[in-house]
């Protein structure tokens, strides 16, 4: 994780800022190999491009030695390892709050988020076969075992574990 973390560290950095924020500025960064996007306006599988902005709806997915880093803001991003996919399923930004909404859905595989948000600007959540994590300025990773069941590493803060049917029935996680 610290070649995740020094990356996405440096990408941010170098081209996004808090004030920088606009609607889906979510975009992708340090491609290493073959990444390829679905976007529902296309119905179809592309490559990926570094810079490639993501909408609610997009499914991204690695290939063999592949992976990808998406770059939200204030030091914050994810990246998916290889042979895993995500679906982009509520992408907003609230101008009044400056807040990012983010709902992300992990389809298979292994995906490092790092959330150290200090500034309270990202609403994460992240939908597993087995559940809703919701992050509270975190670095942690999650996956998706062969046989459909949900892993959780948490390296730093805490993760709010719940079920959508049972929303009142939560796991705390700290590190």
């Amino acid at each position: 994780l610290k070649l995740f973390y020094d990356r996405c560290y440096k990408e941010l950095n170098d081209k996004k800022r808090k004030s920088d924020i606009e609607e889906n500025n979510i975009i992708t960064n340090n491609i290493l190999g073959q990444v390829e996007i679905f976007q529902p306006t296309v119905n179809e599988w592309l490559f990926l491009n570094k810079n490639n902005r993501l909408r609610t709806g997009d499914r991204i997915r690695t290939l063999n030695k592949s992976s990808v880093i998406i770059v939200i803001i204030n030091e914050n991003g994810i990246q998916l390892n290889e042979n895993s996919e995500i679906k982009i399923n509520d992408l907003r930004y609230d101008p009044v709050t400056k807040v990012v909404n983010l709902f992300v859905e992990i389809i298979k595989g292994e995906v490092d988020f790092k959330i150290n948000d200090k500034y309270d600007s990202i609403n994460l959540k992240v939908l597993t076969p087995d559940g809703i994590v919701k992050n509270f300025g975190t670095i942690f990773k999650i996956t998706i075992t062969p046989d459909n069941k949900t892993q959780i590493d948490l390296f730093e803060g805490k993760l709010e574990i719940f079920n959508e049917t049972e929303p009142n029935n939560k796991i705390l996680l700290n590190e």
